[in-house]
Parts: structure tokens; C-alpha cells; sequence
């Protein structure tokens, strides 16, 4: 190999490098297809602002969830049949553990092994971030829900998390939803449009 071709490769190598994205460390990157928003009770496709492409939950001081879309997000999005749409991310800190009840069902068929959901809920008037910390409802006690900062730029949604707010963890499982909720929370009125991963289970960890 020349020393003209040899220059070349490397130039080419570094260029590539450059053009990956570049993530911190203790960042946990989830990509999905394109085109697979569905709901299958409608035989529809979902809107693509719920077709996820990609997923993130970093730890820069504080946790922040990431989620990119196939379309920009409305600023008023259409609710046809549906109460509220939901850009969720379920946080499973204690594999031990699945709390039933709130939002969903009450009983066994309510339970999830998420112990936290972050959210960004539109409800057809404002979007607003929440964390639902739903390990009080393993000892019968209510959730509590804690109003969080996130942003919605274009197709890029954002929430930014207090690490205290999930228990200050060094790990976790985790998986981001797009959700159609038809009627009121604590019924089986919820409809996912989407999920990444598409199977399992992501791992976060410092």
C-alpha cells in the first residue's frame, strides 16, 4: 500500500468516526425501525410522532430520557376516541418487584414491573412531564407524582429527571412507549402505538 492510499483509509476512518453520534459515558441508546407504530385493535398505523426511532436515558448530574420520532411532534396533536397520548419510558429499578395498580387496573392484572413511569402526557390542552413513583402501591399505599421539565423540539423529546426522584440508582432496566390512553387511568383503556425495545429489556447503568 502506498503511503497516498495508506493517508486515505485513515482519512476515511476518521471521517466515519466523526459522523457516528457521540454518547457520554453511562448513556443507554435504544434504536428501533422506522414504519412500526401500529395499533393493532384499529389495523392502523400510528401517527409517525409515535413511531419511535430511537430512545436514550443518560446521567449527566441528573437523568435525562430521550426519544426521537419518525415526525415532528404537533403543537396541538388530535385526539380522535383517545383522552390522553403518552411518550412514556418504564424504569425498573428492583427485578423483585412488579407494583399493581396506578395507572393501570388495579389487582394482578394491573401489575407491571416498572416502580417508576416518566412521562410526557398530552391531554388535549398542555403537555406536561411527570415521574410516577408507584412503589407505594407494594405496601397499599398511593402513588406519588412529581411534575418533571421536558421539552418537545420537532421530532426530539426530552425529560429531565432527578436522580432522588428514582432513588438515586446505579442501574436499571428500562423501556420507552408510545401510548394511546382511550379513558381514564386505572382502566384497561391503554393502547401501545409503540415500543423500544421491541422485545426485553434495556439496561441503563453508571
Amino acid at each position: 500500500m502506498t503511503r497516498a492510499s495508506l493517508l486515505f483509509f485513515v482519512a476515511l476512518a476518521t471521517a466515519v468516526m466523526l459522523a457516528r453520534p457521540a454518547f457520554a459515558a453511562g448513556t443507554s441508546v435504544v434504536t428501533d425501525p422506522t414504519g412500526d407504530a401500529f395499533f393493532p385493535d384499529h389495523a392502523l398505523p400510528a401517527p409517525a410522532y409515535q413511531d419511535i426511532v430511537q430512545a436514550t436515558v443518560s446521567l449527566d448530574g441528573e437523568f435525562t430520557f430521550g426519544m426521537d420520532l419518525a415526525a415532528a411532534v404537533p403543537d396541538t396533536p388530535a385526539l380522535p376516541g383517545v383522552m390522553r397520548m403518552v411518550w412514556a419510558w418504564g424504569v425498573d429499578t428492583d427485578r423483585a418487584t412488579a407494583p399493581a395498580g396506578f395507572p393501570f387496573v388495579p389487582g394482578p392484572e394491573g401489575a407491571a414491573p416498572a416502580e417508576f413511569l416518566v412521562w410526557v402526557v398530552w391531554d388535549g390542552a398542555t403537555f406536561s412531564g411527570i415521574v410516577i413513583d408507584r412503589r407505594p402501591l407494594l405496601t397499599g399505599g398511593e402513588p406519588i407524582i412529581t411534575s418533571v421539565p421536558s421539552h418537545i423540539n420537532g421530532a426530539q423529546i426530552t425529560v429531565s429527571v432527578d436522580a432522588a426522584l428514582l432513588g438515586s440508582p446505579s442501574s436499571f432496566k428500562w423501556v420507552s412507549r408510545t401510548i394511546d390512553w382511550r379513558g381514564p387511568f386505572g382502566t384497561l383503556s391503554n393502547f401501545d402505538a409503540d415500543r423500544a425495545p421491541n422485545a426485553g429489556q434495556a439496561t441503563w447503568s453508571s
